[in-house]
């Protein structure tokens, strides 16, 4: 391992434990505080996992703090989860994990990170399905 590599690792394990702290703190207030959210178990408080706490780790505060845990989009099969800024969408037919904050939308893709403006909030390029397309669960078109 080259030494500059050494002071990199040592800070991104301290930024992974500071990040791990104040999740483990945050889950103590909000059961200590009784209040339940949106789409949360018993004994479970939002927070970003998988490729929403990627996406976030990348976005920093732009992506803002889960309100809710994260819960299926019926009507796609998707994944959601509203943040104090945006929403956070898991598109299942290309493992894409997205956000949005109005009119400005980022996705995590296989070629690193993508960031757009626009009406649409699916990503202006086309993305290869990773998910087999069938009739119980067809991926729209363009996703």
């Amino acid at each position: 391992m080259r030494q500059l590599d050494l002071p990199i690792l040592a800070a991104s394990l301290a930024l992974l434990s500071l990040l791990t702290l104040r999740a483990v703190q945050e889950r103590e207030r909000v059961l200590a505080s009784g209040q339940r959210a949106p789409f949360c178990g018993p004994d479970e408080v939002p927070a970003f996992s998988f490729g929403f706490a990627a996406l976030s780790e990348l976005l920093g505060p732009q992506m803002g703090r889960p309100t809710e845990c994260e819960h299926p989009d019926l009507a796609t099969g998707d994944t959601l989860q509203q943040t104090t800024t945006g929403l956070a969408v898991y598109v299942w037919c290309t493992n894409t994990p997205t956000f949005t904050v109005g009119s400005e939308h980022w996705a995590l893709i296989p070629g690193g990170p993508l960031r757009w403006v626009g009406p649409s909030a699916d990503p202006p390029i086309t993305l290869q399905p990773t998910k087999p397309n069938n009739l119980r669960r067809p991926c729209a078109a363009g996703r």
